[in-house]
């Protein structure tokens, strides 16, 4: 399915476990032999049309724009259109530099009725990690298109550019039911999967679990065949396999242990002393990825929340200053939680004040037989 030179398996000590893994990735195809009944449907809550003139770019970004417009036109993912609805085209700069084309869809997602189908819980699937030793990741390529829009929603998803107007016949990026509509595809062909547990997904994000090597060749197996049987492309500079240790979901998981993504940390100790309100809401707003990790955060963050309210003129002060470095040196200290249980003795810990309360549920291990923390909860009172 692609060049191996794109696969780093060298983690990897056993040379069988990788030759299997190897075999399974050349002779993976999406053959699309199966299919999902599901398909984009756009509802609008009224029927004036919305439309937009071309916006200007310079001429480098025209020629960015004019050669994903003709791979889309080679992919049959979009045609030629004449609706009377039609959306501009912006350029998003991404993490390698590069840009993506994007169409703003903004003023259409504001009369578009919600198709409401959950993400799963990203604690619910943490916890389903719990008791798994090796990991593989999967990463959907071009993710939203694997989705048919309905014909009778295609003139809705219209854009113009200075060279033309066009519409989609694959679910496309920005529209505001794309990430519900995909998520219900997705959980629709891992169904069985899922439900075994072999699986699990968010978005266009798979990981696969398991005790050992050998069950988890024999689990990727599994998956990458339903992945093909409903054509599934593979972003396979992406994916990871029969890893100890993985990133999801902006966590690190190793050893039935959960770890702040090293990134989100990096941020917040990068963070330069707030200088205004949004750099309190920014700050704060960091840390909202990686709170669940620090002891008491609501009380320690208190000063700093403080600065927000309606009636606080900002004052960044000794006492502000001294809270502000303090939870940058808890995350220094890489603080753990541990993957929930449900066989393991428990333990309960609450604690309340004048400024808030909190809770930590704690777990005996069977390794060290202490109890480490597995969630904590802390509210401050205003």
């Amino acid at each position: 399915m692609t060049h191996e030179q794109e696969i780093d398996l060298t983690h990897i000590q056993n040379k069988a476990y990788q030759e299997k893994v190897l075999n399974l990735l050349r002779n993976y195809k999406p053959n699309k032999t199966k299919k999902i009944d599901i398909k984009m449907n756009i509802r609008l809550t009224r029927d004036i049309p919305i439309n937009s003139s071309p916006r200007r770019f310079p001429i480098i970004e025209k020629e960015i724009i004019n050669e994903q417009i003709e791979q889309w036109f080679k992919d049959k993912i979009i045609r030629p259109s004449t609706s009377e609805y039609s959306s501009p085209v912006v350029l998003v700069k991404k993490k390698d530099g590069s840009s993506r084309l994007c169409i703003d869809y903004r003023r259409l997602n504001k009369i578009t009725v919600r198709v409401h189908f959950p993400l799963p819980l990203i604690d619910d699937l943490l916890n389903r990690l719990q008791s798994a030793n090796v990991f593989s990741t999967l990463h959907l390529k071009n993710t939203f298109f694997h989705v048919d829009i309905d014909p009778s929603s295609k003139k809705y998803t219209s854009f113009v550019t200075d060279t033309g107007q066009y519409q989609f016949n694959k679910m496309s990026f920005g529209l505001t039911n794309s990430p519900s509509v995909f998520q219900r595809y997705i959980y629709n062909v891992f169904r069985d999967l899922i439900e075994e547990n072999v699986v699990m997904n968010y978005l266009d994000d798979l990981v696969i679990s398991s005790e050992n090597e050998t069950q988890g060749i024999e689990r990727l197996q599994r998956v990458l065949k339903t992945a093909s049987e409903y054509g599934l492309e593979l972003n396979i500079k992406k994916c990871q396999f029969l890893k100890r240790e993985i990133e999801f979901l902006g966590h690190r998981i190793k050893d039935d242990k959960l770890y702040a993504s090293p990134l989100k940390i990096k941020a917040v100790m990068n963070f330069p002393e707030p200088k205004c309100t949004t750099d309190i809401r920014s700050y704060l707003g960091l840390n909202g990825y990686v709170r669940k990790f620090i002891p008491h955060y609501s009380a320690t963050a208190k000063p700093l929340s403080d600065l927000l309210k309606k009636d606080s003129n900002f004052s960044f002060g000794l006492k502000e200053r001294e809270f502000f470095n303090e939870l940058k040196k808890i995350l220094s200290k890489e603080p753990v939680l541990y993957l929930y249980n449900p066989k393991s003795e428990t333990e309960i810990h609450t604690d309340a004040s004048i400024d808030g309360f909190g809770a930590c549920l704690l777990q005996k291990s069977i390794v060290d037989d202490q109890l480490h923390p597995d969630h904590q909860y802390r509210q401050s009172e205003s």
